[in-house]
């Protein structure tokens, strides 16, 4: 999961003009967790450098954090987690790099919690591609990487921050799986075409410079057949705004809306672009014609059970809507987010 955090105070790492190589006594070994391959998963290319282990595809430095500030937030991990479990080290990534607002670093913990959940139905629903290995862009903390293995797809995560990675080695790890994680941007992804059987990329296209971009290698890196999973927050959703909580940030025209981020947060919010029901249809469609699906999405359980109260009431009323036919229309221009899949024909 992406948060919009505010600029977290430095560690004091050393670190050369640009992103520095920081493989030495201070990384651990990248061991089996990240160089894992399929011998059917081939890259275009050789990777640029090795970031702490990590092949080093990017081009360009994610949008929330620059080159050096991610070497030295991800070294400051990297550090810690010979000695933390992975709550431990994922509590420590937000006190090094907080949320926008301090309430939501829980709400972020516990959605953390619940996501492993949804990445298993994700898995579900992703067995019609058929057997295969599995892609993760904008991987993260790397939940969607360890329930692909453990549904016995072989898997490969992506991700554009240094940080990201580092926290799903730890994972993997510590839960005894093996895959492969990299650095690449999710517009320029590094696989050669029909690499994959499966992919996923969840809570991502609002993050990235060009979503029709990121949409098509998703769909350039599957074979025939294969099946992608996306989730991503709506813009028009009745619910806060999740990466900085303020509530109809989205019917906002954009320059108004990041002008209201700004004066109250002191933040950027212009990298953060949520889309619309429509907006997602079509980029989908651009992809894969005739082969793709956006559905309102619906807190599991165990995820409704960690909203506050009015918020629980408003989402028990929104799932109740969602089953009445006549206003599951409605009820999707609304949603606080969508799951959508795609086809490759």
């Amino acid at each position: 999961m992406c948060s919009l955090s505010a600029a977290p105070p430095r560690p004091k790492i050393a670190v050369r003009k640009g992103l520095a190589d920081t493989s030495g006594p201070n990384a651990r070994s990248a061991g089996r967790v990240a160089m894992i391959a399929s011998a059917s998963v081939r890259t275009l290319a050789e990777p640029t450098a090795h970031r702490l282990g990590f092949p080093d595809y990017r081009t360009r430095p994610p949008s929330e954090i620059s080159w050096e500030d991610d070497l030295a937030l991800a070294t400051e991990l990297e550090r810690a987690a010979g000695r933390m479990r992975f709550a431990e080290l994922a509590a420590l990534l937000y006190r090094l790099r907080p949320p926008a607002r301090p309430e939501l670093q829980q709400r972020h913990l516990a959605h953390f919690e619940v996501e492993a959940e949804q990445a298993a139905a994700a898995m579900e629903r992703l067995a019609a591609a058929g057997p295969g290995a599995l892609l993760d862009v904008g991987c993260g903390m790397g939940r969607y990487v360890a329930a692909a293995v453990r549904a016995g797809r072989p898997a490969t995560g992506v991700d554009v921050a240094l940080y990201q990675v580092v926290l799903a080695r730890k994972l993997l790890e510590q839960e005894g799986l093996e895959a492969r994680l990299l650095l690449a941007n999710a517009e320029a992804l590094p696989f050669e075409d029909g690499a994959f059987a499966a992919a996923t990329a969840t809570d991502l296209l609002e993050h990235v410079e060009a979503p029709e971009r990121t949409v098509a290698e998703v769909g350039r890196a599957l074979g025939p057949g294969g099946m992608a999973y996306f989730t991503t927050p709506n813009r028009y959703s009745l619910t806060a705004e999740p990466h900085v909580g303020i509530w109809g940030l989205g019917y906002l025209p954009r320059s108004r809306a990041e002008r209201l981020v700004k004066r109250r947060l002191g933040i950027d919010y212009g990298p953060i672009r949520p889309l619309s029901y429509p907006g997602l249809r079509r980029l989908l469609a651009g992809s894969f014609p005739g082969d793709s699906e956006v559905r309102p999405g619906a807190p599991e359980p165990r995820e409704l059970a960690t909203f506050p109260p009015l918020k629980r009431v408003a989402a028990r009323a929104y799932l109740a809507l969602g089953g009445v036919p006549l206003a599951r229309a409605a009820v999707a221009r609304v949603a606080p987010y969508f799951v959508a899949t795609g086809r490759r024909r």
